[in-house]
């Protein structure tokens, strides 16, 4: 008869302060997929070792406060039924614990919260910086419109139709006014992959002229902002590049 290898749990707060600390020590934070191009030891791997060292550094009680607003974030049930990687966390932070095959997952929330907090600070600057906000066009109504490119994000989700997972793009921009739209594209900007594959001919902060159709228009769910979906986008001239907001 053979014994059954027994599965190591760890506590999930002791995982993010871990973390946290790994993170300011060495810089950022290195995914297991980064490390393989990169040769660079993953993040989770340093944490792994520290807890197992088994000396929990009362220096760690410094990050409490911020392992606090990340479990509270991803504690919250995902609005995407889709988003299998958030459903995991989601499960996982609601049980308090995490395996040792499990641990990449806790392990990503930091850089991942990091990365939302900046993207949502980024829409509040733009917002306040022009004091009139509104929505752009008349929804179902085929315009022109000036914008700058201010924000790029990076998105996945499983196809309905393939089962297969699908890659795709939001893009945020802002017209003279201050006003903010935002359309998905299955394509990312010319600067963001490599050269040879189909992109945008867009840029971070470049200034262009897009037909598009206003979809839907209501207030961003994050902060509060009035934004405009476009759908059917076509860029029609290449205006150039643009400031930094």
């Amino acid at each position: 008869m053979s014994l059954k290898k027994v599965t190591t749990f760890y506590d999930i707060k002791t995982v993010l302060k871990v973390t946290l600390k790994v993170m300011s020590d060495r810089g950022g934070y290195i995914s297991q997929k980064l490390s393989t191009t990169t040769g660079e030891t993953p993040t989770s791997q340093f944490v792994l070792q520290y807890i197992n060292n088994g000396v929990i550094d009362s220096d760690l009680e410094i990050y409490s406060t911020q392992v606090e607003e990340i479990k509270n974030h991803f504690s919250i049930i995902p609005k995407d039924p889709n988003d299998d990687f958030l459903h995991t966390v989601y499960t996982l932070i609601n049980t308090g614990m995490v395996s040792k095959k499990m641990i990449g997952f806790i392990v990503a929330l930091p850089q991942m919260y990091h990365t939302i907090l900046l993207r949502v600070e980024k829409l509040i600057k733009i917002a306040d910086k022009y004091q009139s906000n509104s929505y752009m066009g008349t929804i179902g109504d085929r315009e022109d419109f000036t914008v700058k490119l201010v924000s790029v994000k990076k998105c996945s989700k499983v196809s309905e139709l393939s089962g297969n997972m699908e890659i795709f793009y939001l893009y945020h921009v802002v017209d003279r006014l201050g006003n903010i739209g935002f359309f998905f594209h299955k394509q990312p900007p010319a600067d963001k992959e490599p050269q040879g594959i189909d992109f945008l001919i867009i840029k971070l902060w470049d200034c262009f002229e897009m037909r598009a159709t206003p979809k839907k228009q209501e207030p961003n769910k994050e902060t509060g902002i009035k934004e405009t979906q476009f759908s059917r986008i076509e860029i029609t001239e290449l205006i150039g590049p643009g400031t930094e907001e």
